[in-house]
Protein backbone atom coordinates (compact mmCIF):
# COMPACT_ATOMS: atom_id res chain seq x y z
CA UNK A 1 0.00 0.00 0.00
CA UNK A 2 2.28 2.83 0.76
CA UNK A 3 4.20 2.16 -2.31
CA UNK A 4 1.17 2.31 -4.34
CA UNK A 5 0.02 5.67 -2.66
CA UNK A 6 3.90 6.99 -3.29
CA UNK A 7 3.75 5.89 -7.03
CA UNK A 8 0.36 7.09 -7.52
CA UNK A 9 1.15 10.67 -5.52
CA UNK A 10 4.40 11.19 -7.19
CA UNK A 11 2.47 10.31 -11.12
CA UNK A 12 0.05 13.13 -9.55
CA UNK A 13 3.20 16.15 -8.88
CA UNK A 14 2.72 15.08 -5.18
CA UNK A 15 5.64 15.44 -3.08
CA UNK A 16 5.74 12.36 -1.28
CA UNK A 17 8.50 9.16 -0.91
CA UNK A 18 8.75 6.29 1.34
CA UNK A 19 10.32 5.79 4.39
CA UNK A 20 10.89 3.37 6.69
CA UNK A 21 10.72 1.87 10.42
CA UNK A 22 11.14 -1.52 12.07
CA UNK A 23 9.50 -3.96 9.68
CA UNK A 24 7.39 -1.25 8.02
CA UNK A 25 7.20 1.34 5.33
CA UNK A 26 5.19 4.55 5.70
CA UNK A 27 4.65 7.30 3.34
CA UNK A 28 6.74 10.84 4.18
CA UNK A 29 4.64 13.60 2.53
CA UNK A 30 6.79 17.18 2.00
CA UNK A 31 3.81 19.48 3.38
CA UNK A 32 4.33 23.15 2.12
CA UNK A 33 1.74 23.94 4.77
CA UNK A 34 3.81 22.67 7.53
CA UNK A 35 7.30 23.21 5.99
CA UNK A 36 7.94 20.02 7.01
CA UNK A 37 7.71 16.27 6.10
CA UNK A 38 5.03 14.23 7.50
CA UNK A 39 4.96 10.59 8.09
CA UNK A 40 1.27 9.15 6.62
CA UNK A 41 0.43 5.34 7.42
CA UNK A 42 -1.19 4.19 4.22
CA UNK A 43 -2.12 0.74 5.59
CA UNK A 44 -5.09 3.03 7.50
CA UNK A 45 -6.21 5.13 5.00
CA UNK A 46 -3.70 7.74 5.86
CA UNK A 47 -5.26 9.34 8.35
CA UNK A 48 -4.36 12.13 10.54
CA UNK A 49 -0.53 12.60 10.07
CA UNK A 50 1.20 11.45 13.72
CA UNK A 51 4.94 13.01 14.62
CA UNK A 52 7.68 11.50 15.18
CA UNK A 53 7.15 10.69 18.56
CA UNK A 54 3.75 8.85 18.05
CA UNK A 55 5.95 6.67 15.81
CA UNK A 56 8.60 6.12 18.47
CA UNK A 57 5.98 5.35 20.72
CA UNK A 58 4.36 2.27 18.14
CA UNK A 59 8.18 1.44 17.45
CA UNK A 60 10.41 1.43 20.71
CA UNK A 61 13.25 -0.19 18.80
CA UNK A 62 13.90 2.81 16.90
CA UNK A 63 16.60 4.45 19.10
CA UNK A 64 17.95 8.12 19.52
CA UNK A 65 21.65 6.46 17.40
CA UNK A 66 19.06 5.13 14.94
CA UNK A 67 17.31 8.27 14.19
CA UNK A 68 20.36 10.48 14.27
CA UNK A 69 22.15 7.94 11.98
CA UNK A 70 19.79 8.32 9.40
CA UNK A 71 18.75 4.76 9.44
CA UNK A 72 14.84 5.35 10.15
CA UNK A 73 12.06 7.84 9.92
CA UNK A 74 14.42 9.69 6.58
CA UNK A 75 12.82 10.46 3.34
CA UNK A 76 14.54 8.40 0.85
CA UNK A 77 15.92 9.02 -2.44
CA UNK A 78 14.31 7.19 -5.46
CA UNK A 79 16.97 5.02 -5.65
CA UNK A 80 16.96 3.88 -2.27
CA UNK A 81 13.18 3.33 -2.78
CA UNK A 82 14.11 1.01 -5.22
CA UNK A 83 16.53 -0.49 -2.98
CA UNK A 84 13.68 -1.22 -0.59
CA UNK A 85 11.27 -2.34 -2.72
CA UNK A 86 13.83 -5.34 -3.52
CA UNK A 87 13.98 -6.57 0.26
CA UNK A 88 10.23 -7.80 -0.63
CA UNK A 89 12.56 -10.31 -3.25
CA UNK A 90 14.85 -10.80 -0.82
CA UNK A 91 12.23 -12.20 1.41
CA UNK A 92 10.97 -14.31 -1.14
CA UNK A 93 14.41 -16.35 -1.60
CA UNK A 94 14.78 -16.48 2.32
CA UNK A 95 11.63 -17.78 2.78
CA UNK A 96 12.14 -20.36 -0.10
CA UNK A 97 15.57 -21.19 1.67
CA UNK A 98 17.72 -19.88 -0.99
CA UNK A 99 19.71 -18.22 1.34
CA UNK A 100 22.27 -17.34 -1.45
CA UNK A 101 19.67 -15.98 -3.83
CA UNK A 102 18.78 -14.18 -0.78
CA UNK A 103 21.87 -12.44 0.32
CA UNK A 104 22.85 -11.83 -3.54
CA UNK A 105 19.44 -9.69 -3.76
CA UNK A 106 20.46 -8.11 -0.04
CA UNK A 107 23.91 -6.78 -1.68
CA UNK A 108 22.33 -5.23 -4.82
CA UNK A 109 20.26 -3.65 -2.27
CA UNK A 110 22.43 -2.55 -0.26
CA UNK A 111 24.91 -1.02 -2.96
CA UNK A 112 22.02 1.67 -3.91
CA UNK A 113 20.53 2.32 0.05
CA UNK A 114 23.66 1.86 2.59
CA UNK A 115 21.42 1.92 5.35
CA UNK A 116 18.92 -0.40 4.40
CA UNK A 117 18.98 -2.22 7.80
CA UNK A 118 16.29 -4.60 6.71
CA UNK A 119 18.65 -5.93 4.12
CA UNK A 120 21.45 -5.82 6.92
CA UNK A 121 20.12 -8.29 9.27
CA UNK A 122 18.30 -10.26 6.47
CA UNK A 123 22.28 -10.82 5.41
CA UNK A 124 23.10 -11.82 8.57
CA UNK A 125 20.15 -14.04 9.52
CA UNK A 126 20.63 -15.75 6.03
CA UNK A 127 24.51 -16.69 6.83
CA UNK A 128 23.30 -18.08 10.13
CA UNK A 129 21.04 -20.23 8.35
CA UNK A 130 23.15 -20.99 5.81
CA UNK A 131 26.05 -21.88 8.87
CA UNK A 132 23.49 -24.23 10.56
CA UNK A 133 22.62 -25.76 7.17
CA UNK A 134 25.98 -26.50 6.07
CA UNK A 135 27.94 -27.19 9.35
CA UNK A 136 26.41 -26.79 12.93
CA UNK A 137 23.30 -29.06 12.34
CA UNK A 138 26.24 -32.19 10.66
CA UNK A 139 28.86 -31.23 12.75
CA UNK A 140 28.74 -31.82 16.64
CA UNK A 141 31.62 -28.98 17.19
CA UNK A 142 33.50 -26.89 14.95
CA UNK A 143 36.28 -28.97 15.87
CA UNK A 144 34.43 -31.77 13.65
CA UNK A 145 34.41 -29.68 10.77
CA UNK A 146 36.94 -31.37 8.02
CA UNK A 147 40.00 -29.07 7.72
CA UNK A 148 38.94 -28.44 3.97
CA UNK A 149 35.64 -26.54 4.75
CA UNK A 150 36.56 -24.62 7.78
CA UNK A 151 37.32 -21.40 5.61
CA UNK A 152 34.16 -21.71 4.44
CA UNK A 153 32.46 -21.84 7.95
CA UNK A 154 34.62 -18.98 9.03
CA UNK A 155 33.64 -16.99 6.34
CA UNK A 156 29.93 -17.65 6.77
CA UNK A 157 30.50 -17.01 10.80
CA UNK A 158 32.25 -13.90 9.92
CA UNK A 159 29.72 -12.55 8.29
CA UNK A 160 27.18 -13.41 9.83
CA UNK A 161 28.69 -11.68 13.20
CA UNK A 162 29.37 -8.66 10.80
CA UNK A 163 26.07 -7.78 9.22
CA UNK A 164 24.69 -7.29 12.58
CA UNK A 165 27.57 -5.08 13.95
CA UNK A 166 27.06 -2.80 10.83
CA UNK A 167 23.37 -2.58 11.95
CA UNK A 168 23.75 -2.44 15.54
CA UNK A 169 26.41 0.66 15.13
CA UNK A 170 23.82 2.23 13.10
CA UNK A 171 20.99 2.04 16.07
CA UNK A 172 19.61 -1.06 15.12
CA UNK A 173 18.26 -3.13 18.18
CA UNK A 174 16.26 -6.23 17.92
CA UNK A 175 13.17 -6.08 19.32
CA UNK A 176 12.26 -8.79 22.21
CA UNK A 177 9.81 -11.07 22.29
CA UNK A 178 6.96 -9.16 23.72
CA UNK A 179 7.60 -6.23 21.66
CA UNK A 180 7.56 -8.65 18.12
CA UNK A 181 3.67 -9.97 19.69
CA UNK A 182 2.61 -6.21 20.37
CA UNK A 183 3.82 -5.34 16.62
CA UNK A 184 1.26 -8.29 15.33
CA UNK A 185 -1.50 -7.27 17.49
CA UNK A 186 -1.11 -3.90 16.57
CA UNK A 187 -1.10 -5.45 12.47
CA UNK A 188 -4.00 -7.68 13.32
CA UNK A 189 -6.14 -4.77 15.28
CA UNK A 190 -5.65 -2.75 12.09
CA UNK A 191 -6.67 -5.11 9.70
CA UNK A 192 -9.69 -5.50 11.96
CA UNK A 193 -10.80 -2.30 11.46
CA UNK A 194 -10.50 -2.02 8.26
CA UNK A 195 -12.55 -5.00 7.68
CA UNK A 196 -15.27 -3.38 9.57
CA UNK A 197 -14.90 -0.27 7.84
CA UNK A 198 -15.59 -2.27 4.26
CA UNK A 199 -18.46 -3.77 5.75
CA UNK A 200 -19.99 -0.16 6.48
Amino acid sequence: MPLLFVILGQRLGIDVTLTNAPKHLLVKFNSTEYGRWINLEATSGANTPRGMCGFRQQFPTITDDSISNGLYLQPLTRKETVAEMTEALADYHFKRQEYDKAIAVARVALEYYPKDVGAMTLNGVAYLRLLHERFLDKYPSPNAIPTSERGYYQYLAQNNAEWFAKAQALGWREPTKEEDDEYLQDVDRARQRKARMNMN
